[in-house]
């Protein structure tokens, strides 16, 4: 007897995590149903409810993962549960939560790089994130990260505290001795997160504490200066630890 559990989400990308993740630990797999996970993390618990629980911290990282490396609109989430009995036969356990799914459209999943010296290298999008989940199955930061990362859509709050979680971990003099981020791109993204008059209700203060950034940054340069910050750490990380799932 085993468990999977249903994954809900687009279509494309769940496509792009079965191709990434066909390890012994978690995989994502197609069904006639749908796509699901079957996990080692499941085998020791004995009710859906418990699994479904474990799933979600599992899918709330992966959710987060999916928005930053794909630019998912809609994240991840957890769907029916299955018990699986050694006969075939399955139990099935659903959960009633409003859900909305959009598909998009999808030339391939996974496609074939040839670099200019004629090297061939099979590419799959998702292939990062199967990196990071096993990160965020070990350390709670990076579970944190994922976690705030899987909002949508992120104001200046939601970017500040993400850069806070990487900052506790390397310090900003890291990030920038590393070519994470620049000195100077990092000073207008926190002095625009904490002005009132640069970010409105959505900065980190609720009163001008200092004098305005003279040339503050927009949220967009923001989201795209976190995520490449997010990015790189968790890339750096990986690079430490590389046990894949």
């Amino acid at each position: 007897m085993h468990w999977e559990v249903q994954l809900i989400g687009d279509s494309g990308e769940l496509a792009m995590l079965a191709d990434a993740f066909t390890g012994s630990e978690l995989n994502v797999e197609r069904r006639a149903q749908g796509y699901v996970i079957v996990s080692t993390l499941f085998e020791s618990l004995a009710s859906a409810d418990d699994v479904r629980e474990r799933a979600k911290e599992t899918v709330t990282a992966m959710s987060g993962a999916v928005r930053l490396e794909l630019g998912s609109q809609v994240g991840l989430a957890v769907g029916a549960v299955y018990r699986i009995h050694d006969d075939g036969k399955s139990d099935i356990t659903i959960f009633a939560e409003p859900m909305v799914v959009h598909v998009r459209a999808l030339l391939s999943a996974t496609f074939t790089v040839t670099t200019a010296d004629g090297v061939s290298k099979v590419h799959r999008p998702a292939d990062p994130i199967s990196m990071w989940l096993p990160l965020a199955q070990e350390e709670s930061l990076v579970a944190k990260a994922l976690r705030l990362r899987d909002h949508h859509p992120l104001n200046w709050s939601d970017l500040f505290r993400i850069y806070e979680v990487v900052q506790s971990d390397e310090g900003s003099d890291q990030m920038i001795a590393r070519g994470w981020v620049t000195k100077c791109a990092l000073n207008r993204f926190t002095h625009t997160a904490n002005s009132v008059t640069a970010a409105g209700d959505d900065a980190r203060h609720g009163f001008e504490r200092t004098e305005p950034p003279r040339n503050p940054m927009s949220l967009s340069e923001a989201r795209q200066l976190v995520d490449t910050l997010l990015r790189a750490w968790l890339g750096w990380k990986s690079s430490q630890n590389p046990r894949r799932m």
